[in-house]
């Protein structure tokens, strides 16, 4: 039975759709075999249905490559953020090693003690110069209980650093004071001895005045490392008495 294109048309979208009856089905595909003009209608809706996956399809590539490259931006994004965040550590790292970390002593070519006497209160006075007119880091000490010898140690930072450790500015020319306590270090460790420790430091306040106290038992000081010194002070050695000017910045805490 042949029907009418008009007809066709209508059942075209069902059939199409896959939602007619077996035999709406068998109605159109027997009208198709035979109408050019509704089976084009249908091939067309099979197009229109089709090119959104077939763009989608050629769309896909390119959707992958941008989010590939996506990943890639946002990796290198943070590639470069912890780079630059180690490059900041280890130059900040370096500039601390190299101001703080890294105190080397001063050779004993670039020092030179002068004018080493003795104050009234039996402080050793001695001036400190050292060439290059760079500021010092720190004057460090360390004793040999041993053999009772001490020394101090200039020392001088890699990289000069504005300011001075511990708020005390190290100048490289100017006087120093060393002090001497009557008692040993085991006797100042003694708790027996307290009581006429504190005595004495009560009625002694060169021992506030100067820069180093040594105790009883040191019986030389060197200015320098254990194998590059001068000798400073060794017990027994006669001392001139400190000149006025150098008695009265003593007393005065001058340097």
């Amino acid at each position: 039975m042949k029907l009418p294109c008009k007809l066709i048309e209508d059942l075209l979208p069902l059939y199409h759709d896959n939602v007619c009856s077996a035999e709406s089905r068998e109605l159109v595909e027997e009208h198709l075999s035979g109408c050019e003009r509704c089976a084009g209608q249908l091939r067309e809706m099979d197009a229109e249905l089709n090119a959104p996956s077939e763009n989608r399809d050629e769309l896909k590539p390119l959707r992958e490559i941008r989010s590939e490259w996506i990943k890639v931006k946002k990796r290198s994004l943070l590639k470069g953020i912890a780079i630059t965040l180690l490059s900041v550590l280890v130059v900040i790292g370096a500039y601390k090693g190299l101001t703080e970390l890294y105190i080397f002593p001063i050779s004993t070519e670039r020092i030179e003690i002068s004018d080493v006497s003795v104050t009234k209160e039996g402080a050793v006075a001695f001036h400190l110069y050292i060439a290059g007119g760079k500021p010092l880091y720190e004057l460090s000490v360390r004793t040999d209980e041993k053999s009772g010898t001490a020394y101090i140690t200039p020392k001088r930072a890699a990289i000069e650093k504005s300011g001075a450790p511990y708020g005390l500015m190290l100048l490289n020319d100017q006087y120093y004071y060393i002090s001497f306590s009557p008692f040993s270090k085991e006797q100042f460790n003694d708790p027996a001895y307290e009581s006429e420790i504190i005595e004495y430091l009560e009625q002694h306040d060169e021992i506030g005045k100067s820069e180093y106290t040594f105790y009883s038992d040191t019986i030389k000081i060197y200015i320098g490392t254990e194998n590059d010194n001068i000798l400073l002070w060794e017990k027994g050695m006669e001392l001139p008495e400190a000149n006025e000017q150098v008695q009265e910045c003593f007393e005065n805490g001058i340097r």
